[in-house]
């Protein structure tokens, strides 16, 4: 291929917009290159360009993140966190560009991020453990979790702290260190939660007779499921005083505390109308006549 040299060009270019468009081309082109020769102008100019091309790289990251389906707490941390990379990359160059010393600079942030680190432990800790919660979600808004540090619906899992909502409507705050650091149980994962109901009875009761009142009080409540298993009641210890006779059925998570409730009060008054006796602690004092 052979080469073509600048007076060629320059010839082309005349040929396609005339002389003295050529000649005014080049002279906004040697006038803009003096202007940048400028370092505040330069400055400005890479700035515009850094900040284009921020919005671009912006706009393409929220998509990504978008079409990743975190949760909105983890949407808005890692748009922000993108926001602040591009931004500290456009000022960098900016600098560069002004002729400060940029290693120097980055240097300056790395202490002043080591520093800043030193001091803020637990609330990095609690940082750090909130993203591994909004990743990797063990629990998410609305569903009720036991935890090492609370127990209850969850209403927002943040980035310090989760909050939950207790059964008694109190809220209380967790720090997500806390959370991360210990086990998590997780009862709304499945749909169905199984119920176990202990009750102390008689050993004068007739067994069948008992269980047969139990699995009866079971079958009649709606929000009692026939699946996994059907209810059933076992005896599963013999006490001191009394024979232990446990309920054992399957509900829907949202059910798990309404029927307990319910099961308890409608058990004992099933069994009190077939004349099955509940006992209770019992003090026999002997008293020994002295003669």
């Amino acid at each position: 291929m052979e080469e073509i040299s600048s007076s060629e060009v320059k010839d082309a270019v005349e040929n396609v917009i005339g002389e003295e468009a050529a000649d005014a081309a080049a002279d906004v082109a040697k006038s803009f290159l003096e202007t940048m020769e400028n370092p505040l102008i330069r400055a400005a100019v890479t700035m515009i360009v850094c900040i284009i091309v921020a919005k671009i790289v912006l706009s393409l990251t929220n998509k990504a993140v978008k079409k990743m389906k975190l949760e909105p707490t983890a949407n808005k941390f890692v748009g922000s966190l993108i926001h602040v990379v591009v931004y500290a990359v456009a000022v960098l160059v900016i600098a560069g560009t002004l002729g400060v010393d940029v290693t120097s600079l980055v240097a300056i942030f790395s202490v002043v991020g080591a520093a800043f680190a030193l001091a803020a432990q637990n609330t990095l800790a609690n940082f750090f453990g909130g993203i591994l919660l909004l990743v990797s979600k063990p629990l998410l808004a609305g569903e009720y979790v036991v935890t090492t540090g609370g127990e209850g619906v969850v209403q927002e899992v943040g980035l310090l702290h989760t909050n939950f909502l207790m059964p008694d409507n109190r809220v209380v705050v967790v720090p997500n260190n806390t959370i991360v650091s210990g086990v998590i149980v997780n009862c709304s994962r499945g749909g169905t939660r199984r119920v176990d109901l202990n009750f102390s009875i008689s050993y004068d009761a007739d067994m069948e007779s008992v269980k047969r009142v139990i699995v009866e009080v079971m079958e009649a409540n709606p929000m009692v499921l026939r699946e996994p298993e059907l209810p059933f009641a076992r005896v599963t210890a013999f006490g001191e005083s009394a024979v232990t006779y446990t309920a054992r059925f399957w509900c829907k998570g949202s059910d798990f505390w309404p029927v307990q409730y319910d099961l308890l009060e409608q058990t004992k008054m099933a069994l009190d109308k077939a004349g099955i006796e509940i006992p209770y602690n019992h003090l026999n004092v002997h008293m020994i006549e002295q003669k």
